[in-house]
Formats: C-alpha cells, sequence, structure tokens
C-alpha cells in the first residue's frame, strides 16, 4: 500500500483593521494648546482584541521657506497583531502664524488743531505678537502732509502711520490723523441786546449797530450784517409773537458767528370780574340752596363781546364725613380771545347737626326677684330730619350695676336705647330693672366616675362642673376644682392615686362638693430606642462584630432608671460540621417599676469558602501514541477555615475518546479534588491529548527496506 499527502499551510497576513478612525487633518493657530491625541483601538481577523496592539507616535516637521512658527505636527498611530501584521493611519496638525500682531500703546487719538498750534511730537509706539517675542516685533513710524481739496492753505492734514510686523511677516497698522484747520469765528465787541418781553401794544426800540474782530483777519476784512424778523407762536393768539433780530459777523475765510435779540410780544393780561361772587355760607342739610347768580367780566385788551364767564358747579364729600356733611363748590371762569383766564367761587358747606327723635317711648323701671326671667328688651324706633328711616338705627343695651353693700345677686338691669342718624347725631332713653335674690345653689352635673389609668396616659383635663342656683344666674355661681396626689403604700413611684374634689359656692356663700379618685399605675414594658443589629450570615475566618450597646426609654420611668442588659451565647446547627453555628445575642431592657421587653440578633457562622491549591496542575501536553505517560504527580491544598490535616485532594485518572478520531486519538483527564471538613471542593485537571502522528514503513519481500 503507498499513500499521497497535501500540506495545508496556514498563515496570518492580514494587518489588522483600526475600529476607531483617526482624527481628521486639521490647521492651528500657532498659539493654540495641542489637543491630546487620542487613543485609537483595532482589530485583527486571527488574533483575540488583547493580541493587537496600537502604538501612538508623534514628531514635529518643519515647512520648507516658512518661518519658525510654521511647522507641522505629524501622529501616527501603528496597529500590530499578534504575528507581525501592521497597519497605520495618521493625522497632519498644520501649525501657522497668521495672526497680525497687537499694538500694546495706542495710537494718539485724531485730533484737529487750529492753524497756529504747533505739532506735537510723534510717540513711539509697542506691539506685542501671539507667537512672536517682543524682540522680533518691529514698529516703524512715518509722516505725511495732506492738503484739503478746495480748503484755504490753513486747512490740511497731517498723516502719521506705525507699522508693527512679526518674524512671520504679519502686519498690522494704526494712524492718526492731526487735521490742522482755521475754524475760529470771528468775535463781536459789542454785545447783542438783551432778550425782552414786551406787551403787545408797546413800541419796539430801534436795531443797533454792532461790530467784530477776528484773530487771523483785519478789522476791514470783518464783516456785520444785521436781520429782522417776525415768527409766530404756535398755537398761540395773534397777540403773541417774537420779533427775532439777528447779527451775524464773517471773517475772510468763511468763519461766522452770531448773536441774536428775541423781542417777545404777548398778551397776559387776564380779564377783571365787575360782579363779586357770592359769600361762602353754611346751611342745614334740609335747606333749600339759593340759585347760582351770573357774573360779570372786563379786560383790557378784549371787547366785552370777547369776555366769556363761565359757571360750574360741584359737589365735594368732606374727608371722613357722613353723607350728609358735603360742600357745594361753585366756580365762575372769566376767559379773553387769548386764553387769559381768572376765576371766583363760593363755597356752600352742608350740614347734618340735628338729632334723631324717638316715636315710641322707654318701658317704664321695675323691681323682680331674681329666679324671675328678665322680660324680652323690645325695639324702639325713631326718625330724623335728614336721613331716610333705613339709616337711622337704634341699638339696644344692657348692663348689670352691683348695689353697693348688697349680695352679688342683688343688683340692677340698665337698659339703654342709642338712637343714630347716618351722621352720628344721637339721642338715648333708658330703663332700671331692680333685681333681687335669697337662695344657695346645687350641683347639675355629676362628678366624673372614679378611673383607673396607665401612667403614660396624660390625665383628662378636670371637667368645669356647674351649679345653679333658684336666684342666680348660672355664671354667678362659682365652683372651684382641686386636685392632689396621693401615694399608694408599697407601690413604686408610678403607682399613686389623683383626688379632685370641686366646690360649689353660690353668691351668698352657701356651698356643696362632690369628688373623684383616679388611679394611675404602671404595667407599659419599656421600648427600645436602638434597634437591635439585623440577623447576619458570615464566613467562620471573619472576626465577631463587637456586641454594641442598645439603649430604651420607658413610657413613664426617665432614662437613668431604664436599664438594658446584654448576653450572648453559641448555638450548635444540628448536623452541620464545626465551621457551621449560630452566635445568639439578646438585650433585654427593664423599667424601675420591673416591665421588661427584649430584642435579639442571631448571627449565622457558616463555611462557604472552597479550599486553594497550593500546587498548580500539570501543564496540558501532547505526547505520540507509544510515549510512556508521566506519573500523575500529588497536589495539595489550604483552607480558609480549616487546618491542613482536615484538607484531603484526590488524584483521578479517566481516559476520554475523540469524536471522529482513530483509535489511537484521545485524551487522559487528570483530575484532582481538594475537599475541606465542610465539605467545599475545588478541582484542576491536566489534559494529556495522545495521537498517532507516526507514519508506516514501508518493507520489501527481498528484505530490503524502502520508505
Amino acid at each position: 500500500m503507498d499513500s499521497v499527502s497535501q500540506i495545508i499551510t496556514v498563515q496570518d497576513t492580514t494587518r489588522p483593521v483600526f475600529t476607531t478612525a483617526a482624527p481628521a487633518d486639521v490647521t492651528m493657530n500657532c498659539d493654540v494648546p495641542l489637543p491630546a491625541q487620542p487613543t485609537l483601538t483595532a482589530t485583527d481577523n486571527c488574533s483575540a482584541p488583547a493580541n493587537v496592539t496600537v502604538v501612538a507616535t508623534q514628531r514635529r516637521e518643519d515647512i520648507a521657506g516658512a518661518c519658525a512658527n510654521n511647522y507641522r505636527i505629524i501622529r501616527v498611530w501603528t496597529a500590530t497583531d499578534e504575528c507581525g501584521n501592521t497597519d497605520s493611519v495618521r493625522q497632519i496638525i498644520t501649525v501657522q502664524d497668521t495672526t497680525r500682531p497687537v499694538f500694546t500703546t495706542a495710537a494718539p487719538a485724531n485730533v484737529t488743531m487750529n492753524c497756529d498750534v504747533p505739532l506735537p511730537a510723534q510717540p513711539t509706539l509697542t506691539a506685542t505678537d501671539n507667537c512672536s517675542a517682543p524682540a522680533n516685533v518691529t514698529v516703524v513710524a512715518t509722516q505725511r502732509r495732506e492738503d484739503i481739496a478746495g480748503a484755504c492753505a490753513n486747512n490740511y492734514r497731517i498723516i502719521r502711520v506705525w507699522t508693527a510686523t512679526d518674524e512671520c511677516g504679519n502686519t498690522d497698522s494704526v494712524r492718526q490723523i492731526i487735521t490742522v484747520q482755521d475754524t475760529t469765528r470771528p468775535v463781536f465787541t459789542t454785545a447783542a441786546p438783551a432778550n425782552i418781553t414786551v406787551d403787545c401794544d408797546a413800541v419796539l426800540p430801534t436795531q443797533p449797530t454792532l461790530t467784530a474782530t477776528d484773530n487771523c483777519s483785519v478789522p476791514a476784512n470783518v464783516t456785520v450784517v444785521a436781520t429782522q424778523r417776525r415768527e409766530d407762536i404756535a398755537g398761540a393768539c395773534a397777540n403773541n409773537y417774537r420779533i427775532i433780530r439777528t447779527w451775524i459777523a464773517t471773517d475772510e475765510c468763511g468763519n461766522t458767528d452770531s448773536v441774536s435779540q428775541i423781542i417777545t410780544v404777548q398778551d397776559t393780561t387776564r380779564p377783571v370780574f365787575t360782579t363779586a361772587a357770592p359769600a361762602d355760607i353754611t346751611v342745614d342739610c334740609d335747606a333749600v340752596l339759593p340759585t347760582q347768580p351770573t357774573l360779570t367780566a372786563t379786560d383790557n385788551c378784549s371787547a366785552p363781546a370777547n369776555v366769556t364767564v363761565v359757571a360750574t358747579q360741584r359737589r365735594e364729600d368732606i374727608a371722613g364725613a357722613c353723607v350728609n356733611n358735603y360742600r357745594i363748590i361753585r366756580t365762575w371762569i372769566a376767559t379773553d380771545e387769548c386764553g387769559n383766564t381768572d376765576s371766583v367761587r363760593q363755597i356752600i358747606t352742608v350740614q347734618d347737626t340735628t338729632r334723631p327723635v324717638f316715636t315710641t317711648t322707654a318701658p317704664a323701671n321695675v323691681t323682680m326677684n331674681c329666679d324671675v326671667p328678665l322680660p324680652t328688651q323690645p325695639t324702639l324706633t325713631a326718625t330724623d330730619n335728614c336721613s331716610a328711616p333705613a339709616n337711622v338705627t337704634v341699638v339696644a343695651t344692657q348692663r348689670r350695676e352691683d348695689i353697693a353693700g348688697a349680695c352679688v345677686n342683688n343688683y340692677l338691669i340698665i337698659r339703654t336705647w342709642i338712637a343714630t342718624d347716618q351722621c352720628g347725631n344721637m339721642d338715648s332713653v333708658s330703663q332700671i330693672i331692680t333685681v333681687q335674690d335669697t337662695t344657695r345653689p346645687v350641683f347639675t352635673t355629676a362628678a366624673p366616675a372614679d378611673v383607673t389609668m396607665n401612667c403614660d396616659v396624660p390625665l383628662p383635663a378636670q371637667p368645669t362642673l356647674t351649679a345653679t342656683d333658684n336666684c342666680s344666674a348660672p355664671a354667678n355661681v362659682t365652683v372651684v376644682a382641686t386636685q392632689r396626689r396621693e401615694d399608694i403604700a408599697g407601690a413604686c413611684a408610678n403607682n399613686y392615686r389623683i383626688i379632685r374634689v370641686w366646690t360649689a359656692t353660690d353668691e351668698c356663700g352657701n356651698t356643696d362638693s362632690v369628688r373623684q379618685i383616679i388611679t394611675v399605675q404602671d404595667t407599659t414594658r419599656p421600648v427600645f430606642t436602638t434597634a437591635a443589629p439585623a440577623d447576619v450570615t458570615m464566613n467562620c475566618d471573619v472576626p465577631l462584630p463587637a456586641q454594641p450597646t442598645l439603649t430604651a426609654t420607658d413610657n413613664c420611668s426617665t432614662p437613668a432608671n431604664v436599664t438594658v442588659v446584654a448576653t450572648q451565647r453559641r448555638e450548635d446547627i444540628a448536623g452541620a460540621c464545626a465551621n457551621n453555628y449560630r452566635i445568639i445575642r439578646v438585650w433585654t431592657a427593664t423599667d424601675e417599676c420591673g416591665n421588661t421587653d427584649s430584642v435579639r440578633q442571631i448571627i449565622t457562622v457558616q463555611d462557604t469558602t472552597r479550599p486553594v491549591f497550593t500546587t498548580a496542575a500539570p501543564a496540558n501536553i501532547t505526547v505520540d501514541c507509544d510515549a510512556v505517560l508521566p506519573t500523575q504527580p500529588t497536589l495539595t491544598a489550604t483552607d480558609n477555615c480549616s487546618v491542613p490535616a482536615n484538607v484531603t485532594v484526590v488524584a483521578t485518572q479517566r481516559r476520554e475518546d475523540i469524536a471522529g478520531a482513530c483509535a489511537n486519538n484521545y485524551r487522559i483527564i487528570r483530575t484532582w479534588i481538594a475537599t475541606d471538613e465542610c465539605g467545599n471542593t475545588d478541582s484542576v485537571r491536566q489534559i494529556i491529548t495522545v495521537q498517532d502522528t507516526t507514519r508506516p514503513v514501508f518493507h520489501c519481500r527481498s528484505g530490503r527496506h524502502h520508505s
């Protein structure tokens, strides 16, 4: 039998692939900080992500012929798989200096100067640059004269320019324009007359001649022209206007100055009443008002027909006064044809001073026994001269008046009726009822029944008991309540009695009394104010936490009289190993009267941690089918809660066929299982792969060997 074979060579030639893209190329100014170089990631078709590395590098590259502030930053990320296949991406950051220098001293402001003022010296300016050192920034100053088209020789400009240049040739410039001009106007040597106001019938003064001089022109070249015009006043009548007189002085360069005088013509005289207004008067609210008369007036500039007198009348309430107290304001306004006005007025004060009158009489005075009900106080009525019946109120009052030296049940009832109109005018009538009395009081409410209460229950308020007397109103029978504490012999401090007594006394000194006994007792157990720790389960090698101190309060005892006793005991768990058990912690609170309560915590201790091998299992190997297997070694293990002697390691070995393989290809599975005294286990194993890879050897019949 002969055979042929095929060799399939498996190789990894595919480069890894970046899973995050490199940042885009950017251009940045030289003074902007570079962004941090990010971390990129890559994957490979045959390598696990942990076996694909990405290395980031960065270098600076100068730009040929450019200044020092213009360069490139080349950032490269190289991804390599475990077979050395690589791929790379890059980012180019172009750094450039395009920012012009900045002046650190400002150019002088543009100014305009008179032609006879010397020019100021041109100052030296300085500048800085965002990327260049101060020594590499230059500032050059220049100056030139520029004529102003069409202007006289004394009007021109001085142009001053400062140019700043950085080491990369970026420039900026500032300039100052000094405008030289002759702008000084001539000056009047005689003042214009002052503004005046005249009446419409006055004669205007003659307009005088004024003179002026100039700082650059001879007097003969300075002219003064006088003008005069009338100006109506918007919205004013025809007799109100202005006369504007103006004098304009002009020098040979056309600079001018002017002064003016305003003569205001006006009609300001108000008309005069020829009949007087009636005198102010005061009338009662029910009086009839006199008719408002017609008044007349004249004016110095208006014909009588052009002077009008308008009469008005209004009611004015008086602050804080009633509706029947008010004023009637009568006004007469005289107006001429130019709107000048004068006015006169009359005030008529209306008042209500008359009191109302009762239309029903008060009842007669009477004497009654104290146990006889008072008769109902009747309703009386009244009328008023200025108020409607609905606006007249009658208020009935009643008061008690003690009789000097008499028992409190002997007194007077004073009944009064007060009639008031809407303006507060009042009248009153009264009745006196004499009351007299003799009998002692009787309880009308029983004392509460005797009760037993817990010590933390607030005592019920001691109720008010009432008593009546055949001759006293309930309000005149006094009931005095008293209360005292009485200890119970042999009982604790929270067990006692409260004795309540009520004594009723009438106004003549007769008394009666009742009582209630409240027995107080303490039967309530104390209450924990700090909770017991929650039940927990702990591993056997964790130290027990300290047993905390708990506190409790009691409804009737002070904190110092409430004790909390803590105890602790161990409890084995039936059928469990020695490392599995319980710790029972109990806290008992007791108050001063022996009432108790308790809480507890259960700490379950258990061993759930598997042992740990202290020697490693041999590495997996592959051997030929005719090889001798190595001896299975003995491994050791330790445990967190068991001594080494209580930790066992059992070694086993089994053969496992490989599905679809020939009989000489199989696996030997060696397993070591470590077990602690509580049955927690861990295991390791070694796989020995046995394979038949040796080809057969041909033997010839002649005895010669061929391969």
